[in-house]
């Protein structure tokens, strides 16, 4: 028993209006770089270094700490809830 396969149309093939279907064209896409934050971003962290700082000018190691962490949950839970 042998297979037999219908002709493939090439390239060069004419269709039935007598010409090749159109290429579509080329989207052209922005240069995306994932890794680089964005500016809101590093506002938002430059802000949240110079918090602490002050934090820890003021009150020492133990309370920054204690402030950052508290700071990290409210933050945690609000973007879990689609508040942030």
């Amino acid at each position: 028993m042998t297979t037999t396969y219908a002709p493939v149309p090439d390239e060069t093939a004419v269709f039935v209006n007598g010409s090749a279907p159109p290429v579509p064209r080329r989207r052209l896409r922005g240069l995306r770089l994932p890794v680089i934050p964005s500016g809101t971003l590093l506002a938002q962290l430059g802000g949240g270094v110079a918090t602490m700082t002050g934090v820890y000018l003021a009150a020492g190691l133990a309370i920054t700490l204690i402030a950052g962490g508290l700071a990290a949950v409210v933050l945690g839970a609000l973007k879990e809830a689609g508040k942030i």
